[in-house]
């Protein structure tokens, strides 16, 4: 979690995204797209989440192609956005015996237990 936190603190200001990270994640996305329809549950999953939120079917032929053009510029834009170390919470779920105390020193905020 602290990690994270760094990681979050980092998009948002310090520590941009660079090219070949973005390169590789484009590329991973991209490539992992196939392997989202050639199951038919997965595929049904997809189909409906497109219907659901009222995208046309052809989102999905468009898709790669509007992955592959994000630039760096737009990329960082969204991370310095939405990345907010501030705004971020954890669930956890577990033995509260033996991650609170690790929890708790990490100094991250109040801890609220459920």
């Amino acid at each position: 979690m602290g990690e994270f936190q760094k990681e979050l603190r980092g998009l948002a200001a310090g520590k941009p995204i660079t090219q070949l990270e973005l390169e590789e994640a484009k590329n991973n996305v991209i490539r992992g797209l196939p392997e989202q329809l050639e199951a038919l549950w997965p595929a049904v999953e997809q189909v409906a989440r497109a219907w659901a939120w009222e995208l046309p079917m052809t989102d999905f032929q468009a898709l790669p192609e509007r992955i592959a053009g994000m630039s760096l510029a737009e990329v960082n834009a969204a991370a310095r956005k939405y990345a907010r170390a501030d705004r971020a919470f954890f669930v956890l779920v577990g033995d509260r015996e033996k991650i609170d105390a690790q929890v708790r020193g990490l100094g991250l905020g109040q801890v609220v237990v459920e």
